[in-house]
């Protein structure tokens, strides 16, 4: 029996190593929503009067169509929703009927169907502050 070895100087012909291939990138774990960065999306886009959520702040937005002492009525042209605006609201506010108005507020907590507004802009962007809003 002979072996062959390789001459002095000259190197083994080396196999090439099993390469694996690079691992899948492993998609990082999603993170917990922000509540202030959902908060604030909620006020910056209107939600459609008929998509209000019971127990979040969001933006409204419609014309009036409709005016009492404590409360306007506000119509996206699908929906409509009364706004208790608070007492005194309409010397505040100056928002007429026909007005083209954003009101910022959620839904009355006791379930009564009432929109709690807080603030409202009229059209040439003055805002005014009708009550308090609390959670």
């Amino acid at each position: 029996m002979v072996l062959a070895l390789p001459a002095q100087g000259q190197q083994a012909a080396k196999t090439p190593a099993a390469t694996t291939p690079p691992a899948a990138a492993t998609p990082a774990p999603a993170a917990a929503p922000d509540p202030a960065a959902q908060a604030a999306a909620r006020l910056a886009v209107p939600t459609p009067i008929g998509e209000i959520p019971q127990s979040s702040f969001v933006m409204i937005m419609g014309t009036v169509v409709a005016a009492n002492t404590g409360d306007f009525v506000l119509s996206d042209g699908h929906a409509s929703v009364v706004v208790d605006a608070g007492h005194g609201w309409a010397a505040k506010s100056a928002v007429r009927v026909g007005d083209r108005i954003r009101v910022i507020g959620r839904m009355d907590a006791y379930g009564s169907g009432r929109f709690v507004g807080g603030l409202v802009t009229r059209a040439d962007g003055k805002t005014t502050a009708l009550q308090p809003l609390t959670d």
